[in-house]
């Protein structure tokens, strides 16, 4: 599962076209359900709550940092 964020709307937007120009060289597709607002909540809540550890989670301002 491929999780974007973006520091803001229009980060966001470019981060979402790159990736969609990817699945169209690579034949990749994405999975409606999780495109879903409701349903994709839900497989957001599920992956991250079985993570460990904060460390192991990232955030978009995470990139922001030296």
């Amino acid at each position: 599962m491929i999780m974007l964020a973006g520091i803001s709307p229009r980060d966001f937007e470019y981060k979402k076209n790159v990736l969609q120009q990817i699945m169209k060289e690579t034949g990749a597709w994405s999975l409606k359900q999780v495109e879903d607002p409701e349903l994709g909540a839900g497989y957001l809540w599920r992956f991250i709550r079985t993570v460990g550890s904060i460390r192991e989670t990232a955030r978009a301002s995470d990139l922001l940092r030296p």
